[in-house]
């Protein structure tokens, strides 16, 4: 004899913070600066607003988180980190070669970040477009802070270089 046991759904707890509000708020104020930030990530403002607009579909489909704006930007990175994995595969096997239209939204010095490496960019990336501090750059990168600092050391000082010439 099977006992009839009433089914327990669990409740969908959405949270959400006063200080953001809705989805539309939470857009409006961060949409900028997660562009400015996947554009240097990527070297592609077209690639760039594709990013964060998927981003965003995929956050506003989730409860919203207690710190909105830390959250998205590690979707940005991590969105970011994909897209050098297709290209990586697609230079691989298909020899494609990147466009180099300059952005002017962002700066001239662009130009030079994008020649040093990945991680090196990505780190002055989110130093010094998104204004966060080496820890929370560790925690986006997942590597120890010190692993941050000699990216930022590396990649200033490359870019040092590259001015004095």
């Amino acid at each position: 004899m099977v006992r009839d046991l009433p089914i327990e759904t669990p409740e969908i707890v959405e949270v959400t913070v006063a200080a953001w509000g809705t989805i539309e708020e939470i857009y409006r104020a961060q949409w900028a600066p997660l562009v400015r930030l996947a554009s240097v990530l990527t070297t592609d403002r077209a690639r760039a607003e594709d990013i964060v607009h998927d981003v965003f579909v995929r956050f506003a489909a989730r409860p919203l988180p207690q710190d909105a704006p830390s959250y998205l930007r590690q979707m940005v990175v991590n969105s970011a980190r994909d897209h050098y994995r297709r290209v990586k595969v697609e230079h691989r096997f298909l020899h494609v070669v990147p466009p180099s239209d300059v952005i002017p939204e962002v700066d001239e010095i662009i130009i030079l970040v994008r020649r040093l490496p990945s991680r090196q960019r990505q780190a002055l990336a989110l130093r010094y477009y998104a204004d966060l501090s080496v820890d929370q750059i560790a925690e986006l990168l997942d590597c120890p802070s010190g692993t941050v600092k000699s990216l930022l050391h590396r990649g200033i000082e490359a870019l040092r270089r590259e001015l004095a010439t």
